[in-house]
């Protein structure tokens, strides 16, 4: 379906305000958040990686790879492929593989005034609070990796710390955000 290529094209170029009129009103704002939040925790992880990766070493910078969190998104995750889809009427439906996952998901569309709107379940309240909150930990544990070159049980022990309350919070979560998928399941 040629909505569901658009809206990929404008995430990965970073157009999201683009996005907004594929988006239903109700959750378009929120949406926007989510996928912001994101991808400050992505760039957040990449930074500790790379912190890692310098001080300790690249093998054990492999162990800090959080490159999961920009493919919890469905059609709007870093690595999407789209599988099939189906027009009937004003009803799509487009089956996409997220990084290479298995189950399949069906995110859906609705025709509204001529234009393919993205079906989605409302995002989760606090949740870009929580990401952002998280993806701040795991910057100030970079940045104090780079100065003081801890040990990793020292890190490890930090970022514990510094991300207990945040990943209290996102454990709780059961939905992918923005999904609409069939199966429901966490990413």
């Amino acid at each position: 379906m040629e909505t569901a290529r658009l809206l990929r094209q404008l995430r990965t170029s970073g157009r999201l305000a683009q996005l907004r009129p594929y988006l239903a009103p109700d959750h378009c704002e929120a949406i926007l958040d989510v996928i912001l939040a994101v991808d400050q925790l992505a760039v957040a992880a990449d930074e500790l990686r790379s912190a890692v990766g310098d001080t300790i070493g690249e093998a054990t910078a492999d162990l800090y790879d959080f490159t999961a969190a920009a493919n919890a998104l469905e059609l709007f995750s870093r690595d999407v492929e789209l599988v099939d889809d189906q027009v009937r009427g004003d009803e799509a439906s487009v089956v996409i593989q997220v990084a290479s996952r298995v189950p399949l998901n069906t995110v859906r569309f609705r025709r509204i005034k001529g234009r393919w709107i993205l079906q989605t379940d409302p995002p989760i309240a606090g949740l870009p609070g929580a990401v952002l909150e998280l993806a701040a930990a795991m910057r100030r544990c970079a940045v104090e990796q780079r100065r003081n070159h801890w040990t990793i049980e020292r890190l490890n022990k930090e970022l514990d710390r510094r991300t207990q309350g945040p990943r209290t919070v996102l454990r709780h979560l059961q939905t992918p955000v923005g999904s609409g998928s069939e199966n429901g399941a966490p990413s």
